[in-house]
């Protein structure tokens, strides 16, 4: 199935931590645990490049001082790097194409009747049963 980081909220690979965690592992046969396994390490590469590629967007197109260190802005209690103004548009728009890149995830979903009997707990369920049967069918 094809999916993209738009798509794919972060609090979905939590969820997916969550899912695959020791005390639920050990409740799935091989096939599966290694199949959920594989799958978040894909994930996780994939927030890592998006991480990775979104930094250099905004570090290329961040204001800077006289000493070329990027200048940072404080809104609610949060930093970021200030982007030059006539970049911000630019800016986003390269981190939402960069959000929209496809990729292919080969997970057999897990039937939620199982998840149920096994007393599998999951944060935030909501996220996974939200991409469609890609993780959860049968709720």
């Amino acid at each position: 199935m094809k999916i993209n980081l738009k798509e794919l909220k972060y609090n979905t690979l939590k969820s997916l931590r969550d899912l695959g965690n020791n005390n639920n592992f050990l409740k799935f046969d091989i096939k599966q645990a290694r199949s959920l396994l594989q799958t978040i390490k894909f994930i996780e590469k994939e927030y890592n490049e998006f991480e990775e590629l979104q930094n250099k967007i905004v570090e290329s197109n961040g204001e800077r001082d006289k000493e070329n260190n990027l200048i940072f802005q404080e809104n609610n209690g949060l930093k970021s790097v200030s982007i030059k103004k006539d970049k911000i548009k630019e800016t986003q728009q390269k981190i939402e194409e960069a959000k929209d890149k496809e990729f292919e995830i080969n997970f057999e979903p897990i039937n939620y009747k199982f998840i149920e009997e096994k007393g599998i707990k999951i944060s935030n369920v909501e996220y996974l049963e939200a991409l469609d049967g890609i993780f959860i069918i049968d709720k």
